[in-house]
């Protein structure tokens, strides 16, 4: 399960200009394009920006199977939650889901710890709440621990 701004594409302006905000959604510079099909996107985006990310995403050759968005068109509705809590809701429902990659710093441990699951964080290489090891019991581990190139997880 990827978040999309800060890990698919550029992290956006901010959403206060909704001019640039809108600009931005459609011209995205890329930034990690899976090399095959995600099973789940996750954006805190308002859903009547669902038409513009769907077609970019295919036009950067995104395949995935769920796009999941904020489930409203209005900025005032959307800014009575917080997007960590958002975005661990969806995860923590997905039973199917074994890895969150999430961008930003302060939201990807709580996410790790509203969903119970492990959160890899794009921005500083950590992995926050639980793995599993090969019995699929829980592995605990802190913000200290840090995935380099010879412990990475292929996901």
């Amino acid at each position: 399960m990827f978040d999309i701004d800060g890990i698919i594409c550029k992290d956006p302006p901010d959403e206060r200009n909704k001019e640039a905000y809108e600009k931005y959604i459609e011209n995205a510079l890329p930034q990690v394009i899976p090399s095959s099909q995600v099973q789940a996107l996750v954006t805190f985006r308002l859903n009547k920006y669902r038409g513009v990310t769907e077609k970019w995403l295919k036009d950067h050759g995104i395949q995935y199977n769920m796009l999941y968005m904020f489930n409203s068109d209005s900025y005032e509705v959307r800014s009575h939650y917080n997007p960590a809590e958002y975005k661990a809701m969806i995860y923590k429902n997905a039973i199917w889901a074994r890895m969150f990659i999430e961008s930003d710093i302060w939201q990807a441990p709580q996410i790790a710890q509203l969903s119970e699951k492990p959160v890899f964080c794009y921005a500083n290489g950590k992995v926050y709440g639980p793995i599993y090891n090969y019995k699929n019991e829980p592995i605990y581990i802190t913000t200290t621990n840090k995935i380099t190139n010879n412990n990475f997880v292929k996901l």
